[in-house]
């Protein structure tokens, strides 16, 4: 199960399972306050790298590599709230003006009622008549 709180205090203890085999990581305070993450001696300084190293170097999202030990549903851990989203408005239709109707040009074909060309006939002819 992912890690949903952050905030890990030294002295817990996550595990994971890779390739059919248990890997265990410590949460360790340092010196200068920062928090390590110990496997196998070794220390990294973050769940993703300790993460890595367990994977022979691939890159790796330790917060969703590592559980908290004895965690089953989350309910041993304290979870931060989960975000508040903002409701999802519908897209408003974006609406294309209508082509401006074009005036007939000298040359152009009379079209009559149902929208056909009349045959032979054209603008200049009709208006010479």
């Amino acid at each position: 199960m992912a890690i949903e709180n952050r905030n890990l205090p030294a002295g817990t203890r996550l595990v994971a399972n890779y390739k059919k085999q248990a890997f265990a990581c410590t949460v360790e305070a340092e010196a200068d306050g920062k928090l390590a993450y110990v496997v196998d001696g070794k220390r990294y300084k973050s769940p993703s790298s300790a993460g890595s190293a367990v994977m022979g170097g691939s890159a790796c999202n330790g917060w969703r590599f590592w559980s908290v030990e004895g965690a089953t549903d989350g309910a041993d851990v304290p979870v931060a709230a989960p975000k508040e989203r903002k409701p999802r408005t519908p897209a408003s239709p974006r609406e294309k003006p209508a082509p401006e109707a074009t005036q007939p040009q000298a040359g152009d074909y009379l079209i009559d009622s149902d929208g056909r060309p009349i045959e032979g006939a054209t603008t200049e002819e009709a208006a010479t008549e």
